[in-house]
């Protein structure tokens, strides 16, 4: 499987487990906010519209938890590429699969 590593800004990150109410089964899981930037350069579009700064939410192994350790800062997040073929189409995948700190905000204390 072919992965990538991208910068990101995380704004928000959420270590959750439970038992889920619909199907009673036991879950664990880590959802992180993020910039899909490290520069923090907002998006200006005129053509489609496109203005400001565009939060993706995704989630990672509930493992993962541990390499959180400041937020807002910036980490390095691999991702996991993957392709499917559904009807004769192909659709591409892209999903976070491991982060680690990589700096802070400017001005940002750390533990």
């Amino acid at each position: 499987m072919a992965t990538i590593t991208e910068r990101v800004l995380v704004l928000h990150a959420k270590a959750s487990s439970g038992v889920s109410k619909n199907t009673g089964k036991a879950y664990e899981m880590l959802t992180v906010e993020y910039l899909g930037t490290a520069d923090a350069t907002p998006t200006k579009n005129v053509e489609n519209g496109d203005y400001g700064y565009t939060v993706v939410s995704g989630s990672l192994p509930y493992e993962q938890k541990i390499n959180i350790d400041v937020v807002p800062a910036f980490y390095d997040v691999e991702f996991e590429l993957s392709m499917a073929f559904n009807n004769g189409k192909a659709t591409q995948s892209v999903k976070p699969v491991s982060i680690k700190f990589a700096s802070p905000l400017n001005g940002a204390k750390t533990k």
